[in-house]
């Protein structure tokens, strides 16, 4: 609560100081626009607060799981999101967020890239999907956090996405491979 006052203290003081020789009516929209402008820097600051949690579940996520350790090697890092959006809504009193990102994994053997999904009411913000990407093979990470072992993965190559010269008889070449 102390850091939020903080900030929107700061904000509006630093507005008013931009804004000082300015004429009259200037000062009088800065004024207007100061809480507005610390409202928006508090919700960047939850959200890197968020993000920073999630990376780190998600890095314990990986850590625990049998084929992303047999993949990655031990001392699992994650590196700041290289990609990120996200979207919140109210509903009935009760904020909806979702948060999307890409970052880059890395451990002892090898390294790759993580998207991950997340989603929750009310600033409890947990991961619902998380896929590891390595060397061309995508691996979907349980996020319940269970750990199977050794399971099958696939690897496509080809374009994804929204083709517009794809027809419905094309082919996509998928090879699916089962560790023992």
């Amino acid at each position: 609560a102390d850091q939020k006052k903080k900030r929107s203290d700061d904000v509006k003081s630093g507005i008013s100081a931009l804004l000082k020789d300015a004429p009259l009516p200037i000062q009088m929209i800065g004024k207007l626009v100061a809480p507005l402008m610390s409202g928006l820097v508090e919700q960047m600051a939850e959200q890197a607060k968020s993000m920073n949690e999630l990376a780190d579940e998600a890095r314990i996520m990986l850590s625990f799981n049998s084929r992303a350790k047999s993949i990655l090697g031990d001392n699992i890092f994650v590196d700041a999101p290289f990609s990120q959006g996200s979207s919140s809504m109210m509903v009935d009193g009760r904020q909806t967020t979702q948060i999307q990102a890409s970052f880059g994994v890395s451990g002892s053997i090898q390294s790759g890239i993580c998207n991950m999904v997340a989603s929750g009411q009310d600033g409890e913000t947990k991961i619902d999907k998380l896929v590891l990407n390595v060397g061309g093979q995508v691996f979907e990470i349980d996020p319940s956090g269970k750990t199977t072992g050794p399971g099958p993965s696939f690897s496509v190559t080809g374009s994804v996405g929204n083709n517009s010269g794809s027809g419905k008889n094309d082919i996509i070449d998928a090879e699916f491979v089962d560790k023992k």
